[in-house]
């Protein structure tokens, strides 16, 4: 976000999007928990999973990503998928829908074949456009972009849980230590030849969907 400072209204739709992406994220997985099964734990609201690492990834590159949230030992197969999933599909496809309220609204701007997901989240698209569209542009685009870092299976993202590891020594260092949330942060933040990894797969998957 912070390359996003001379932009104010994307910033804001940058921190207005990773906000609600962190939030429907945790609405989604209580909500799918309480439909599998009541007496399962549900998640307390006071703590939505925002790593500290993933809050300082956003800050630094307009995305980040959220604390472990493991599933249920009740849920195996196929409803521990379910689970681990409904948090990032849930902020995807919010993040698709506000993109089209924007195609809807702004009919006349074309920022999703002008733009990258790399270029949105570091500040782009620049002045001249409609503050309002911008803001609900750069919002969507978090979303999609958190959703999307969140299916990485690097801990904490809940990618790592879709396949519930067996306890090792790496997955004990990687999960419980937080050195997956260091390498996540770097592969973040780090530029290989242009652009850090993950932004980089952002662009490569993120871009189809902002285009369609």
């Amino acid at each position: 976000m912070v390359f996003a400072l001379a932009q104010p209204f994307a910033l804001i739709g940058l921190l207005v999007g990773f906000a609600t992406a962190g939030v429907l994220r945790h609405l989604a997985q209580a909500a799918t928990l309480r439909a599998l099964g009541s007496g399962l734990p549900q998640p307390s609201l006071a703590r939505l999973g925002l790593h500290p690492l993933g809050i300082l990834a956003a800050c630094l590159t307009g995305t980040g990503f959220g604390n472990p949230r493991p599933a249920p030992g009740e849920l195996t197969g196929p409803r521990r998928r379910l689970y681990v999933l409904s948090g990032p599909i849930a902020v995807i496809a919010a993040g698709y829908l506000l993109l089209s309220v924007y195609h809807l609204g702004w009919p006349g701007e074309s920022l999703s074949g002008l733009y990258l997901p790399s270029d949105v989240l570091h500040g782009a698209p620049g002045g001249g456009i409609d503050a309002g569209g911008q803001t609900v542009f750069t919002a969507a685009v978090g979303m999609i972009g958190f959703g999307l870092t969140a299916l990485l299976p690097i801990p904490p993202a809940d990618g790592w849980y879709l396949w519930n590891p067996p306890p090792t020594r790496l997955t004990v260092l990687l999960a419980d230590r937080s050195v997956g949330a260091v390498i996540l942060l770097l592969l973040l933040i780090v530029p290989v030849g242009d652009s850090p990894p993950v932004h980089q797969l952002l662009d490569l998957i993120g871009a189809p969907l902002l285009r369609a």
